[in-house]
């Protein structure tokens, strides 16, 4: 913060903030691993962020490309599109476990008995 703040602003704080962050969460995890030697992430989670990054840049470069300004609506259109290509990837990419299929198994079956679906 104390170097960033000054040259870039608001922008400089996110980026102290989120790398701060970013190296609190790998020290957790070094730390959990040394006192568990339980290994805390899983491949499937690396898919699900790479699923979620691809669409991310994806939308940012439409927009970019075509010089869109961000209005409500677009908003709304580019969230949709967002969550359609990452549903698809995680779809192609296998992200989902066993455990996670039984998951959305078990909503599909109380939102079925309530007659949402």
């Amino acid at each position: 913060n104390y170097f960033l703040i000054p040259k870039l602003g608001i922008v400089g704080g996110a980026i102290a903030t989120s790398s701060s962050l970013i190296l609190m969460f790998v020290l957790t995890l070094i730390g959990a691993y040394n006192l568990t030697k339980i290994q805390p992430i899983k491949i499937s989670y690396l898919k699900s962020v790479v699923a979620g990054i691809i669409p991310f840049f994806m939308i940012l470069f439409i927009i970019n490309f075509f010089k869109i300004n961000i209005g409500f609506l677009f908003f709304i259109l580019f969230s949709i599109l967002f969550l359609l290509i990452y549903i698809l990837l995680v779809y192609l990419f296998k992200g989902l476990d066993k455990e996670d299929i039984e998951v959305l198994n078990g909503i599909y079956i109380k939102l079925k008995k309530r007659k949402y679906i």
